[in-house]
Protein backbone atom coordinates (compact mmCIF):
# COMPACT_ATOMS: atom_id res chain seq x y z
CA UNK A 1 0.00 0.00 0.00
CA UNK A 2 2.39 2.68 1.02
CA UNK A 3 5.62 3.38 3.27
CA UNK A 4 4.81 2.65 7.24
CA UNK A 5 5.96 6.32 8.04
CA UNK A 6 3.01 7.41 5.40
CA UNK A 7 0.29 9.50 7.82
CA UNK A 8 -3.23 9.55 6.05
CA UNK A 9 -6.07 11.55 6.74
CA UNK A 10 -9.70 11.36 5.70
CA UNK A 11 -10.45 13.03 1.92
CA UNK A 12 -13.84 14.86 2.07
CA UNK A 13 -15.66 11.75 0.58
CA UNK A 14 -14.61 10.02 4.29
CA UNK A 15 -15.55 13.09 6.35
CA UNK A 16 -18.47 12.82 4.46
CA UNK A 17 -19.18 9.71 5.50
CA UNK A 18 -18.50 10.13 9.28
CA UNK A 19 -21.08 13.08 9.24
CA UNK A 20 -23.54 11.43 7.25
CA UNK A 21 -22.97 7.55 8.69
CA UNK A 22 -22.60 6.60 4.98
CA UNK A 23 -23.99 3.18 4.28
CA UNK A 24 -21.45 1.85 2.15
CA UNK A 25 -19.01 1.45 4.87
CA UNK A 26 -18.65 -1.91 7.01
CA UNK A 27 -18.93 -1.25 10.33
CA UNK A 28 -14.82 -2.37 10.69
CA UNK A 29 -14.40 -0.06 7.87
CA UNK A 30 -16.00 2.64 9.44
CA UNK A 31 -14.34 1.87 13.12
CA UNK A 32 -11.34 2.13 11.37
CA UNK A 33 -11.96 5.66 9.41
CA UNK A 34 -12.67 7.21 12.42
CA UNK A 35 -9.32 6.15 13.22
CA UNK A 36 -7.81 8.13 10.78
CA UNK A 37 -7.11 11.80 11.97
CA UNK A 38 -4.45 13.23 9.99
CA UNK A 39 -1.72 12.47 12.82
CA UNK A 40 -1.45 8.42 12.72
CA UNK A 41 0.92 6.70 10.73
CA UNK A 42 -0.36 4.01 8.59
CA UNK A 43 1.73 1.49 10.98
CA UNK A 44 0.20 3.03 13.73
CA UNK A 45 -3.56 2.51 12.25
CA UNK A 46 -2.71 -1.37 11.41
CA UNK A 47 -1.89 -1.67 14.90
CA UNK A 48 -4.85 0.65 16.30
CA UNK A 49 -7.09 -1.55 13.84
CA UNK A 50 -6.24 -4.96 14.65
CA UNK A 51 -8.58 -5.62 17.14
CA UNK A 52 -11.13 -5.03 14.07
CA UNK A 53 -10.71 -8.57 13.14
CA UNK A 54 -10.29 -8.09 9.67
CA UNK A 55 -6.80 -7.09 8.70
CA UNK A 56 -5.93 -3.43 9.17
CA UNK A 57 -4.24 -3.32 6.27
CA UNK A 58 -6.58 -4.67 3.63
CA UNK A 59 -9.34 -2.18 5.32
CA UNK A 60 -7.40 0.54 4.57
CA UNK A 61 -6.50 -0.08 1.13
CA UNK A 62 -10.10 -0.66 0.45
CA UNK A 63 -10.64 2.80 2.06
CA UNK A 64 -7.60 4.39 0.13
CA UNK A 65 -9.25 2.48 -3.21
CA UNK A 66 -12.92 4.07 -2.32
CA UNK A 67 -11.27 7.78 -1.68
CA UNK A 68 -12.48 7.72 1.87
CA UNK A 69 -8.60 8.33 3.15
CA UNK A 70 -5.71 10.12 1.58
CA UNK A 71 -2.09 10.02 2.17
CA UNK A 72 -1.46 13.30 3.97
CA UNK A 73 1.60 14.40 2.23
CA UNK A 74 3.60 13.99 5.23
CA UNK A 75 5.55 11.11 6.93
CA UNK A 76 6.98 10.66 10.12
CA UNK A 77 10.74 11.79 10.18
CA UNK A 78 13.39 9.43 11.33
CA UNK A 79 14.78 11.89 13.78
CA UNK A 80 14.38 12.56 16.97
CA UNK A 81 11.18 14.84 18.53
CA UNK A 82 12.32 18.36 19.24
CA UNK A 83 12.52 19.06 22.91
CA UNK A 84 10.39 21.32 25.20
CA UNK A 85 10.76 24.65 24.54
CA UNK A 86 12.99 24.99 21.12
CA UNK A 87 11.21 25.45 18.09
CA UNK A 88 11.20 23.11 15.25
CA UNK A 89 13.89 23.02 12.94
CA UNK A 90 13.29 22.62 9.02
CA UNK A 91 16.39 19.73 8.45
CA UNK A 92 15.89 15.95 8.04
CA UNK A 93 12.25 14.36 7.14
CA UNK A 94 11.22 18.02 6.52
CA UNK A 95 10.59 19.38 2.97
CA UNK A 96 6.47 19.63 2.15
CA UNK A 97 5.73 22.64 0.14
CA UNK A 98 5.21 26.01 2.11
CA UNK A 99 1.76 26.22 1.82
CA UNK A 100 0.82 22.42 2.37
CA UNK A 101 2.52 23.07 6.09
CA UNK A 102 0.75 26.62 6.53
CA UNK A 103 -2.48 25.19 6.22
CA UNK A 104 -1.57 22.66 8.79
CA UNK A 105 0.08 24.58 10.95
CA UNK A 106 -3.19 26.66 10.86
CA UNK A 107 -5.55 23.78 11.42
CA UNK A 108 -3.37 22.57 14.36
CA UNK A 109 -3.41 25.78 15.68
CA UNK A 110 -7.17 26.60 15.07
CA UNK A 111 -7.57 22.85 16.89
CA UNK A 112 -5.43 24.47 19.85
CA UNK A 113 -6.27 27.83 20.36
CA UNK A 114 -9.56 28.41 18.57
CA UNK A 115 -10.99 32.22 17.72
CA UNK A 116 -7.61 33.53 20.05
CA UNK A 117 -5.35 31.89 17.63
CA UNK A 118 -6.65 33.67 14.57
CA UNK A 119 -3.94 36.72 14.64
CA UNK A 120 -1.65 34.14 14.90
CA UNK A 121 -2.71 32.00 11.80
CA UNK A 122 -3.52 34.80 9.80
CA UNK A 123 0.62 35.76 10.32
CA UNK A 124 1.21 32.04 9.20
CA UNK A 125 -0.54 32.76 6.39
CA UNK A 126 1.19 35.56 5.07
CA UNK A 127 4.74 34.08 5.54
CA UNK A 128 6.22 34.30 1.85
CA UNK A 129 9.58 32.19 2.94
CA UNK A 130 10.82 29.21 4.86
CA UNK A 131 12.44 31.50 7.26
CA UNK A 132 9.47 33.88 8.11
CA UNK A 133 7.66 30.71 8.86
CA UNK A 134 10.15 29.57 11.20
CA UNK A 135 10.09 32.55 12.77
CA UNK A 136 6.03 32.99 13.17
CA UNK A 137 6.24 28.81 14.40
CA UNK A 138 8.36 29.84 17.35
CA UNK A 139 5.96 32.21 18.14
CA UNK A 140 2.96 30.26 17.81
CA UNK A 141 4.74 28.10 19.92
CA UNK A 142 5.10 30.36 22.61
CA UNK A 143 1.58 31.51 22.81
CA UNK A 144 0.28 27.75 22.98
CA UNK A 145 2.99 27.20 25.77
CA UNK A 146 1.34 30.26 27.56
CA UNK A 147 -1.69 29.43 26.65
CA UNK A 148 -2.32 25.81 27.00
CA UNK A 149 0.81 24.63 28.99
CA UNK A 150 4.09 22.50 28.16
CA UNK A 151 2.76 19.72 27.07
CA UNK A 152 0.36 20.78 24.42
CA UNK A 153 3.25 22.88 23.32
CA UNK A 154 5.52 20.02 23.32
CA UNK A 155 2.72 18.31 21.31
CA UNK A 156 2.29 20.85 18.49
CA UNK A 157 6.36 20.65 17.83
CA UNK A 158 5.97 17.61 17.64
CA UNK A 159 2.93 17.15 15.44
CA UNK A 160 4.57 20.23 13.19
CA UNK A 161 7.78 17.95 12.88
CA UNK A 162 6.82 16.27 9.83
CA UNK A 163 5.08 18.87 8.14
CA UNK A 164 7.89 21.68 8.14
CA UNK A 165 8.44 23.39 4.33
CA UNK A 166 11.73 22.51 2.43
Amino acid sequence: MAHPGTIFQKSAKGSQAISTRDHALSPRQRSLLIMVDGKKTLEQLIKLGATTGTPAQELLQQLHEQGYIEPSGAAVAAAPASSAGSAPSAGPGAGVPLKEAQRYAVRRLTDLLGPTGEDLCMRIESTRNTQDFMQVLKRAESVVRNVKGDEKASRFLDDMQGHLPA
